[in-house]
């Protein structure tokens, strides 16, 4: 999962800090309950929806977007995304539902940076990089189960997901 082409099975499995809309297309929040543009749009404070659970159990944290933003723009991840996140200048986490993002100058297609699925740093830290990669845990909804590298995805429906899985 590591070239883009899994985008759709990664945005099942992770939530992101906003979503589209299907009706209008507009960005809206989704892990994000606001986001707040200070300074002319050089920076955004974005609290948190509490609530939100990991397929493990653990709560989505301030930390984890940090976590997921930094493993994203480090080079020597080699993510596709990590051009884009060259924008933000920092992530401050203040506290575990609230945090900020400033930037280098005034963003204007902020929207369109807040769509990453976010990841738990506590799993990370539990099992290490290897099994993180081959086992992955989001908070959408849907889980993962395994995979056949080049061949196929098996996810099921989370227990603990919080929205509807059909309307």
């Amino acid at each position: 999962m590591k070239h883009g082409n899994d985008i759709a099975v990664i945005m099942n499995m992770h939530e992101a800090l906003l979503t589209t809309d299907p009706a209008t297309g507009n960005r809206v929040p989704l892990l994000a309950k606001t986001i707040e543009v200070l300074e002319n749009g050089k920076k955004l404070r974005i609290a948190l929806n509490e609530g939100s659970l990991f397929h493990t159990g653990d709560p989505v944290t301030a930390h984890d977007v940090k976590f997921t933003y930094d493993q994203c723009a480090n080079p020597a991840n080699a993510n596709f995304l990590s051009g884009a996140l060259d924008e933000i200048e920092e992530i401050t986490v203040m506290d575990d539902h609230t945090l900020t993002f400033k930037f280098w100058e005034p963003v204007a297609s902020w929207r369109a940076l807040l769509w990453i699925g976010i990841c738990s740093e506590r799993y990370f830290e539990r099992v290490g990089a290897e099994t993180f990669h081959k086992n992955p845990v989001g908070s959408g909804p849907f889980e993962f189960v395994e995979r056949s590298i080049g061949e196929s995805f098996t996810l099921k429906a989370a227990n603990n997901h919080y929205g509807k899985l059909l309307d």
